[in-house]
Order: structure tokens, then sequence, then C-alpha cells
């Protein structure tokens, strides 16, 4: 690329402002007693102190400008340059333990492949050389690599002739130089004349040349960034309630009539009051006061606690402020008090001081078990119980991984660890009460329990496992190649303010260095709704609960502008028809969000429940596979103008085993950083539904999904294992981890007129149509039992549904018959992916991977033989806009005259 491509002025200042930090002030008197004024590298000190990005050694006091770098210093500096940007960055580097302070820095460089690591260990296993002096050939290969992660144009015409050691540069630094050179980032050494490329580069040479890095005036690629939602939530005004029938405070009894002089104390006491009064057209409300509410403990709602479509009953805030129903138990700062010296053998040495306890049975808590169904919050803060390795800076988790020397049969389920591993172990204060979490064997199925045996001499561990086992060393569908995980519940490793331990046989809870109160989940199930109708509640936030807020069993259940937080299960469970949930918000929930179910599918009597507008930011923190924001079944359902982000697994599941569905309608969705721990999974999933038909899924955005670079590849929408019947269109796809939309094995869904959006150098399939378990010669076609079950939930062949359904009616199969000879060419036979239709889709993507049609959709013999359309797509290259507002910016807004489909941008999302 050698002409200069210039978005507009506003890029320009984009790019000027995200390429480096904002300088805080750099005419602040430097504070190093050995950086003087008149220097050559004075200017660019000044510059990285006070934008933040080099600090001081020792004490702070010197920069000692001619010490030598390190690889962890300058990958450190990079990150605070960009910002400190967080995210789920694995540490592959088996030489950073997870908690060094270049850890999360050194993970991020990998991920955005600035750095690629020194070499391997005698496992096989990745390192980093963290401490290892740099050298300046190295330096120039990762700016290079770290300009390109900035869309900076490395295209020159540099040439290596005027430095006289050109000879002495390592062949894979000799691009990286040429740039660093041609731009002015390196200018030689000595009297310039020469590179130094083996030499160590210096702490005054980073200086300088992060320094000119920021203020040069580069040469941008066009490039696409991840899309935001036009559309812009408004919280609405919310009027104080003047009319209630019943009023709640804080300061009430329930004894009181409930009028706003005199009102009740609790919403259990308020239910009793709404019982008593007559249900006239019109409506019931009970507002409550701003304030803090003990949550109630299972309050179990009949059908006499019910509305009628003339009179509801609502239960709304009043509008003086938050009203919350918080479900801890709090544990003020007051209570703590030192430790024991008895107990100081728990932990480190250097910690020990540091660490207070507070005694559990003072505020009830006689038989409190450390499991995920409990929790400690400090302030508003998830804190963890003490585990190894520690969390990432970022927040997010770190694991062991290739720690093992040997893996053992199933039937075994027992990890040995390398020595170093077994060390570790070795020196815990009690091995017998830890626990792991981990995925032991696929990447969308993390299992949690308790350490059964571990023998000290060999370093064998055998952990209580769920499901599917450990990795075998002969299976080759494993997601992951080596179960990786952490350890927790261990006393010596409460090292972090952010961490807990509670000992079983005392009672005591132990934090380091608590500063203010402690919260802690201890609540089951709050309410509990069995034939209730016509009721809604809102304006009201639930917290700190360790089971679901609600599970309701009725028609007519509304929630309207609620908050769910801190939860360590589900927020709630709704069940029936004409239910909503309106402009809610679920943030850091332990599991599953919300789960639906509405309908009736042999009837296909749609349930029109409705989930909109709401925000699921952080699903999945305590469950990470098999959490999902949505999780629907039954039939008609709309799932629309959501944000959904920060999950571990899928947003939504919607069809999923017996727990099928027809007739939902996924749309204006904005759905991203999910799936960033899991793999063989979808941001939006449907599977193993063969009478899945009429789902609509459009005009959805579905953006950074999984992490390919941590080897978590989550496609975008997944069609597994037989599901059939649905049409995806209008949708955005950016830099989704594996296919944008994978059919696996299903029959008669459309895929057409989305756009797909890679910014990746690999060759990711966007569109892929398997034959799942046919093998080529069409002689075994086997039928897979679950899927005649699932498909015989339902009268697919009745009148009702053939005249829905008329293709599905067709369908041929033989449950009692293992021979499939009579249908083989059939494609009315169950097993063969027949009737899909791919069209009009778009692709935007590299050159290198628009050369390669396999990098854009993969369709097997018999997908194709029995496609109903089966076309190319249309693709651009990245350096080229064929028709977008301002892809740089994230704004995917179709321009006037652009041939791209018209979706309708500006309305995806909250509004």
């Amino acid at each position: 690329m050698n002409v200069k491509k210039i978005l507009s002025f506003v890029l320009a200042v984009l790019m000027l402002v995200s390429m480096c930090t904002i300088g805080i002030n750099a005419d602040d008197a430097l504070p190093f007693s050995d950086v003087k004024e008149g220097e050559w590298y004075y200017d660019a000190v000044k510059y990285v102190y006070a934008n933040g990005l080099m600090n001081g050694t020792g004490d702070g006091t010197k920069l000692s400008p001619t010490m030598n770098l390190t690889r962890g210093m300058v990958v450190t500096v990079l990150y605070r340059n960009d910002g400190s940007p967080v995210g789920s960055f694995r540490n592959v580097f088996v030489d950073i333990a997870g908690d060094e302070y270049y850890a999360t820095a050194a993970a991020w460089a990998y991920a955005e492949n600035i750095v690629t690591g020194t070499g391997t260990d005698e496992w096989g296993d990745p390192i980093f050389s963290p401490d290892r002096n740099i050298t300046r050939q190295e330096l120039a290969t990762m700016f290079a690599r770290y300009a390109t992660y900035k869309h900076v144009d490395l295209t020159n015409n540099e040439t290596l002739a005027s430095f006289t050691d050109k000879d002495s540069v390592a062949s894979w630094a000799a691009d990286s130089f040429k740039w660093a050179v041609s731009v002015s980032l390196i200018k030689g050494t000595g009297s310039g004349s020469t590179l130094s490329p083996a030499g160590y580069a210096t702490r005054d040479q980073f200086a300088t040349i992060i320094y000119r890095f920021c203020t040069a005036d580069f040469n941008y690629e066009l490039y696409y960034s991840s899309p935001k939602a036009i559309s812009k939530y408004t919280e609405p005004e919310y009027p104080l309630v003047k009319d209630a029938d019943i009023y709640v405070a804080t300061g009430g009894l329930d004894t009181n009539p409930g009028t706003f002089e005199k009102p009740l104390a609790t919403l259990e006491g308020a239910v009793k009051a709404v019982r008593k009064l007559e249900k006239t057209k019109g409506g019931i409300t009970v507002a409550f006061m701003a304030g803090r509410y003990a949550a109630p403990v299972d309050l179990q709602f009949t059908a006499e606690d019910s509305g009628t479509a003339d009179c509801p009953i609502t239960y709304c805030a009043y509008g003086d402020g938050p009203v919350e129903f918080n479900a801890g138990t709090v544990i003020p700062l007051s209570a703590f008090e030192p430790i024991s010296e008895d107990e100081k053998s728990m932990f480190m040495d250097e910690v020990e001081s540091s660490i207070k306890k507070v005694d559990l049975t003072a505020f009830g808590m006689t038989a409190h078990k450390i499991t995920h169904e409990n929790a400690v919050f400090a302030g508003e803060t998830r804190i963890d119980i003490a585990r190894w390795p520690n969390k990432r800076a970022d927040g997010n988790d770190a694991f062991i991984d290739r720690a093992y020397t040997t893996r053992l049969s199933d039937a075994e389920d027992t990890i040995t660890f390398k020595e170093s591993i077994k060390n570790k172990l070795n020196s815990y204060y009690r091995v017998d009460n830890m626990y792991m979490y981990g995925y032991y064997r696929y990447d969308w199925s993390a299992s949690d329990g308790k350490i059964i045996s571990y023998d000290s001499e060999t370093g064998t561990v055998a952990p209580f496992i769920n499901g599917y086992g450990l990795y075998d060393n002969h299976d080759e569908y494993a997601g992951h190649p080596n179960p990786y995980f952490y350890f927790y519940n261990i006393p010596n490793e409460l090292d972090r303010t952010d961490e807990y331990y509670i000992d079983n046989s005392t009672g005591y809870l132990y934090v380091m260095k608590p500063t203010e109160n402690y919260t802690i989940t201890l609540t089951g199930l709050m309410m509990s709704m069995t034939d209730v109708e016509h009721v809604t509640f809102k304006k009201l936030e639930f917290s700190f609960g360790t089971n679901r807020v609600v599970s309701a069993q009725g028609n007519f259940i509304e929630f309207n502008m609620c908050k769910f937080s801190h939860m360590q299960e589900y927020a709630m469970s709704l069940y029936g028809d004409n239910n909503k949930v309106y402009g809610c918000e679920f943030i850091d929930i332990g599991s599953r969000a919300i789960e639906i179910s509405s309908g009736d599918r042999e009837t296909l009597t749609k349930g029109n429940s409705v989930i909109e507008n709401c925000l699921f930011d952080g699903f999945g923190t305590i469950v990470k596979t098999g959490s999902s924001a949505v999780n629907a079944r039954g039939c008609g359902i709309t799932i629309s103008h959501n944000e959904m982000c920060n999950g571990p697994h899928s947003a939504i599941f919607y069809s999923e085993y017996i727990w099928a569905s027809n007739y939902i309608t996924i749309e204006y969705n904005y759905i991203h950083d999910v799936g960033i721990q899991t793999s063989d999974a979808g941001a939006i999933y449907g599977g193993r539904n063969p009478a899945g038909h009429g789902t609509v899924i459009r005009y959805n955005i579905v953006a950074d999904v999984g992490r390919l670079e941590n080897g978590h590849t989550c496609l975008g929408i997944y069609l597994d294992d037989g599901m059939a019947g649905q049409e995806i269109y209008g949708n955005i796809f950016y830099n989704t981890a594996n296919h944008s939309v994978f059919v696996n094995s299903g029959r008669e869904n459309s895929i057409h007129d989305n756009i797909m959006i890679s910014t990746f150098d690999e060759e990711i399939t966007q569109v892929n149509i398997g034959d799942w378990n046919i093998e080529a010669d069409d002689t075994h076609l086997p039928i897979d039992t679950e899927w005649v079950m699932i498909l015989e939930l339902v009268p697919f062949r009745n009148e009702l549904w053939s005249e829905k359904f008329p293709t599905l009616a067709k369908v041929l199969y033989d449950a009692t018959n293992p021979d499939p000879s009579p249908y083989v060419g059939n494609p009315d036979y169950l097993r063969y992916p027949a009737y899909n239709s791919v069209y009009d889709n778009t692709v935007i993507t590299t050159q290198k991977r628009i050369d390669n049609s396999e990098g854009l959709y993969v369709y097997t013999e018999s997908a194709v033989k029995f496609a109903t359309v089966i076309e190319d797509f249309t693709t651009y290259n990245l350096d080229t806009n064929p028709g977008f507002e301002e892809p740089a910016t994230g704004n995917y807004t179709i321009t006037e005259g652009s041939s791209l489909v018209k979706i309708p941008y500006d309305k995806i999302g909250r509004y």
C-alpha cells in the first residue's frame, strides 16, 4: 500500500488520540535525580513520565537511563500506552504465574500478536522470558507489530545500506528495522552509523523511541472497528407515585394501615394487605419509599394474589430514590479483629500481619459451607475465594495450563502434576479442603468440585468432576488439548484484598486489609409464584441473592425497569404466557439471567412473552458454561432490543434437546464480547430440534465473539445437531472467532442478506453447512434417537402442523430399522442437511481470504446436492468501504446509494 489513505479529519484526530495516552502535564518537574536538562533523551523522559508510561526505579527518584530493558518492562509500557485495555487475555506462557506486574500486559501483547514468546520449556510449552534483557532488534520487531496493531501502514522502500553493521541484523528483524528507520523511530547508535541489533536496549533509548512513536505522523490503513449500536438507551423519567393504594417504607410497621403517613414495612406485609382489598377497575398500586429492604425469603404468591385485566396489581418504587431488596448479610468493618498466633500458620509470612477475621456464627451462620451458592462482597465488589493462580489485573480468570505430566483414562479421572505444581500443593496448609474449577475435557463444559484425594509423593490429584470427565489422550474431539483449571479455597493463597477464606470448622471469615463493610449472600429464593396473573414489579432493585429472585408460573407477569445484580444463580424463571421483562438491568449474574418458557408447541399457540430493551452485563460469572443471558423455550417468544455482553458462554439459548422451540423472534439485539471462555458454542445457540421451524433471527449485531488468540472459537449463530427451519437475515457479524453461521446437519434453514466482517488473518469460515456423521458414500446414515425423540414430541404430521410446515411432514425415518438404504439419496431423509438456502450475503475480509474461497464458506457434498439455493458471497477487501458511514469508529450505518443490504442499523440496541 503506497498511497496514503486519508479517512477524514475526524478520523485522523481519533487515531492521534487513540495512539497514545493523554499527557497529564508535561511541564511538571521531573523527580529523577539522574536525568538532567540538556540530555539527548530529556524531552522524551518528560513525555513518558507525564503520560504515566514510565516510572522511576527503586524508590522512584531515579530513572536509571542506561539500565537494560527487560521484555516484561517493554510489554508493560506498551500496554499502558494502549490505555491498559480490559479483555479476556489468557496467559499462555508457563513462565508467568499470573500475578506479576507484567502478567496482564504480556497476555494482552500475545493476544494482539505484538509478542510471540521466546521458545518453549522442556515440556514443549511456550515461554516469554519476561526478565530477559531485550535486544534492539527484538524491540524494533515489537514496535513494528504494535504499529500493525494500531493500523499503521508499514509500507516503505527503506534499505539499511547506510549502516555498517546491516549484515548482522537477523532476517526476522530486517523488515521491522527498515520500517523503524523509515519513520525515524531508530536513528542508529554511536555516531548513527550502526544499528547494534544484538545489543541490549536501554531505558533512555526506549523512552526516546516511544516518544517518537507517539508524536509521529504515520500513514494509516483503512480499518474496521467493533460495531457500536447506534440506538442509545435513554432511561425514561419516573414521576412520583401520588395515588398508591398502599405505601411501604423502611421505617414503617406491618401493623400500620399502609397509608402515606403510616406505611407498612415489608413486601410480605404489602402482599397480605393487597389480599384484603377489593379488585376494582383501575388497578391496585403498592408504592415503596426509597431505601434498602431485607429481601423476602420464598415469599409465596398464589392465585389469590393475582390481579385481573381490569385490575392489575403493581408493586413499584414511590419515586424518591432507589428501592433495593438486599438478600445479603452485612458484616460491619468494626467486627473484624486480628488473627491469633496459631492462625498465622495458615497464611503466607509476608501477609499474615494484614489478615483480619470475623466470627460468622455471631451473625447466625452456624452451618456455612464454601460453595458457589454463597459469595462475599467488599462493598459492591464481588471478591474471590482465595485461589491460585490469582485473577489477572483485568479481572478475568487465570488458569493453570499444561500442568500435568500424565493424562490417565476416564475411568481413573486423575491428573499427575509437574514437580513445580506438586511442590506448590505440598506447601499448602490444607490440601484436603481445596477445590478445583476448570475445563477438564471440553471448552463448553466447565466443572467445579472438591479434591477427592491427593498423593503428595506423586503429585496426583483426583478431582470431583461432573459430566464428561477428564481429557482422554485418545479423544480427538476434545475442545482443548489439555485440561486447564485453578485451585481455590486455599488460606495460603489469601494474598490480595479482593479475596477471602472461610474456615468451615470454626466459622471464621478471613480477609486481607479490610477497609469497608462486607456482604455475604445467604438467602435463597426470594419469591415464587404459582397461577399468578396480572402482577407487575416496577423500578425495584434486587441484589445479593444466593438463589434466584423469582420463580414464577403464570400469565401477564411483568418486570419493568427493575435491576437485578450480584446474584449467585439465576435472576428469574418465568413460565407462562404474555409475560414481559422490559427495560431491566442484569448485572453480575452467577448463572443464567432469565429462563423463560411460553406458548404451546403442540398446538403452535404463541405465548407472546417478551424480553425487550434490557441490559445484560456480566452473566455466567460463577457457572461459566450453560449460563446465558436468556434461555428461551416454547412457542412465540420475542427477544428484542437488548444489549448482552461479557459472558463466558452463549448470550441466547433458545432450543436445546427436549426444551425445544418454535416461532422465536430474536431481533435488534446488540450482542458482544461473549463466548470468551468457550468453544463449540454460539453467541446465539439453538440445537437438536428437527421440528424447530418458524424462528427468525434478524437485525442483530453479533460482535467480538470468542477469543481466537486464546483458542476459544465460539461462533456467531450456531444451529446445532439437526436444528431446522430457521431464517437468519439482516445481521451484522464482526470478528466471530469461528463461523458467523454454522448449520450442523440441520434442514430448511435460510441464511441471507447478512454482512460478515472479519479482520482476522486466519481463514475463518463465514458460513458452514455440515452433515454431521454422514459418510461420503451415503451407505451409513444412522438415525439419531434423540433427534427422533425430539421430533416426535410434537404432532408434526397432523393437519395444523402440515399446513404451517408442509415440508416437515414429509420427513422420512424409521427408528426401528437401522438400515437406511431405502432412503439413500432421498433429500427427505431426516439425516440429510437438505433444503438449506444461502444467498445474498456480503463478506468483508482480507484479500488473502477472498483469494481462498474455503476461507469464506464450507458446504458438504450433501448440503450442496440437496440445497434450495447456494450462491457465492459478495466479497470486499478490508481496504475498501462498500458503503458504511464510518467503519473505523464502529458506525456501520448503510449510506445512501450503497449496494449493501439496507439493515436498519440505527434501530439496533436499546432505545
